[in-house]
């Protein structure tokens, strides 16, 4: 979440600056309108539009390829340097919604102001909108389809007032604002969208000055400047006085339209964009199928092998995960036929995952592990003998063992060490933990991952056909220095 929050950031930097050195100086305000709105809400969209042909997808290290097909993944645990204590307590989202609470109640309080204007105005129906007279002489300001006028203006000056406003109206405008209002009451720690704000309203100025001037520049022009030291501010509407946007109104409207040829400018968002899709694509971790992990429930108590497998093609799972079920399920009904051939006999049969031979019969005698997809009972975890779901208490409770003993290596956190530490282990027939393998970023997180693992206690073996046997497990564990 907080990547895509730093994406959206990022882009929405590279989206201004493009603006600020590429179209603000053109007078196609209509057309930087739209940029503006589409960036700003693209932003959004972008860290989430992953194009599948380029992402890139990195290949399972080799010292698990030979376990693949014979571990238990559990699912992934990531431990922080807070320590136990603080494991479950994340303030991020306290402050988030703190800070939107707070932006929401200052966003109430702008609107009640306004529609207290209104209750206190008189209204006139007008062309298009509705005038509301109000007490405040020199205030002049639309919000949708009213339009606000002081009356201490004198009938020109309000006619131009009203053509000004009118401009508002009709493009919406308003509708911009309150947009952009509401995106900074969600995201109010994020300081582009008030500069997305702050551009958008300069646009609108700049369009209505441009529908307006045509009535007389220089009574236009005058009428501004005599208000420079006389304006009342007041926020979410579009007033018609803003003193630090006066200079710039004046310049804008008295320049010269923008030749259409520079309207081919705008051809550059294609390769920016572009970029930032690949960035997206190639920034983006392959993630674990949901569907992988009942898929596998499945091959194991399952024989009808073509159904799982017409499932797994017509799935949206990824060419990887798909490869790694279609794999169990070869190795479970070629597992089921040797086992029924065997038509009595003790011997457990199973396969294992060769580089050469992609699968091999193998003897339980001979103490090597059974994979899951023919396993009949997995291990169970001390006080999971009577749970309805020993598999989902297995799980909760090597977390909890794992959360309870963890502890960051005080050297790794002065160093700034984090990272993903993949650990296997086998719990042996006789319910004790053994063949302990993993690997990480750094010797540090490798050395707490086994030290924690090694003080796991003694289980209940795995069983098949009545017999313990060996069973491999996998845990991912993220440390996290945040």
């Amino acid at each position: 979440m907080m990547g895509d929050i730093l994406e959206t950031i990022g882009f929405q930097a590279a989206f201004l600056l493009l603006y600020q050195y590429g179209f603000s100086r053109n007078t196609f305000f209509t057309w930087n309108r739209l940029y503006l709105l589409g960036s700003c809400l693209l932003s959004f969209i972008l860290p989430f539009a992953v194009l599948e042909p380029i992402r890139t997808i990195l290949p399972a290290p080799e010292f698990l390829q030979p376990f693949e097909t014979g571990l238990i993944v559990l699912p992934e645990i990531t431990l922080r340097a807070t320590g136990e204590e603080f494991s479950g307590l994340n303030l991020i989202p306290f402050f988030w919604v703190l800070g939107t609470l707070v932006c929401g109640v200052f966003f109430c309080l702008k609107l009640w102001r306004i529609l207290r204007k209104r209750k206190e105005g008189n209204l006139i129906p007008g062309p298009g909108f509705t005038l509301i007279r109000i007490e405040d002489k020199r205030l002049a300001f639309s919000f949708f389809k009213w339009v606000f006028v002081g009356s201490g203006f004198e009938k020109k000056e309000e006619q131009v007032l009203l053509t000004h406003e009118g401009v508002h109206v009709r493009q919406w405008h308003s509708l911009d604002i309150l947009l952009l209002e509401l995106l900074r009451i969600v995201f109010w720690f994020n300081p582009l969208l008030w500069l997305y704000q702050r551009k958008l309203s300069e646009i609108h100025e700049f369009l209505a000055d441009r529908a307006s001037i045509k009535n007389g520049r220089k009574q236009y022009y005058q009428q501004m400047l005599s208000q420079v030291f006389q304006v009342k501010s007041l926020e979410l509407v579009n007033p018609f006085y803003k003193n630090s946007s006066i200079k710039k109104r004046i310049v804008m409207s008295s320049k010269q339209n923008s030749h259409n040829r520079l309207k081919l400018n705008y051809l550059i968002l294609l390769p920016v964009l572009a970029g930032m899709l690949v960035y997206v694509s190639c920034m983006e971790q392959p993630k674990e199928d949901p569907s992988v992990e009942d898929l596998v429930e499945e091959i194991a108590t399952a024989s009808e092998y073509e159904q799982i497998q017409e499932k797994v093609r017509n799935s949206d799972m990824t060419t990887e995960n798909k490869e790694k079920v279609m794999r169990l399920i070869e190795e479970a009904r070629q597992a089921e036929a040797s086992n029924t051939a065997k038509s009595g006999s003790t011997d457990i049969i199973f396969l294992e995952n060769q580089k050469e031979n992609n699968s091999s019969v193998i003897d339980n005698q001979t103490g090597e592990a059974v994979p899951f997809a023919v396993i009949d009972e997995v291990p169970v975890f001390p006080g999971c003998e009577e749970a309805e779901d020993k598999r989902a208490c297995f799980n909760e409770k090597i977390m909890e063992h794992i959360m309870k003993h963890f502890s960051y290596p005080e050297e790794a956190e002065e160093k700034g060490i984090e990272g993903r530490v993949v650990v296997m282990f086998t719990i042996g027939k006789d319910g004790q933990i053994r063949d302990i393998k993993k690997r990480g970023p750094d010797p540090l997180l490798e050395a707490e991952v086994d030290r924690i693992i090694s003080t796991l206690p003694k289980m209940q073996a795995g069983r098949q056909n009545g017999r313990a046997v060996d069973v491999p497990f996998s845990v991912p564990i993220t440390f996290k220095l945040d």
